[in-house]
């Protein structure tokens, strides 16, 4: 068993894990976890690719909720810059909403 793998459970991808998936390094930790446990034949192959398309989907979702707030926060500057100048700036006038 991996030393990462150590404290996480029953190795094989049947155990729960613990790791943080809150964070893009913790989804690429796991993911790292996962391709090692393959490798080794701790883990079967389709069931680390089962796991780790989970894993690319919860990254997807952490990209997207990261570019929601992007989003949010060039909306509030655009306005404070129009409260401000009284007028929009014309590259952030370019973003669609």
């Amino acid at each position: 068993m991996a030393k990462s793998q150590s404290k996480r459970g029953n190795p094989g991808g049947l155990g729960p894990r613990v790791g943080h998936l809150d964070s893009l390094a913790g989804i690429m930790r796991e993911m790292a976890c996962v391709y090692r446990e393959v490798r080794t034949g701790k883990t079967k192959a389709d069931l680390g690719a089962k796991l780790v398309f989970m894993l690319r989907e919860m990254r997807a979702c952490l990209e997207a909720q990261a570019m929601e707030a992007m989003q949010q926060r060039l909306e509030a500057l655009s306005m404070a810059a129009e409260q401000r100048n009284g007028y929009a700036s014309p590259a952030i006038a370019l973003i669609p909403n």
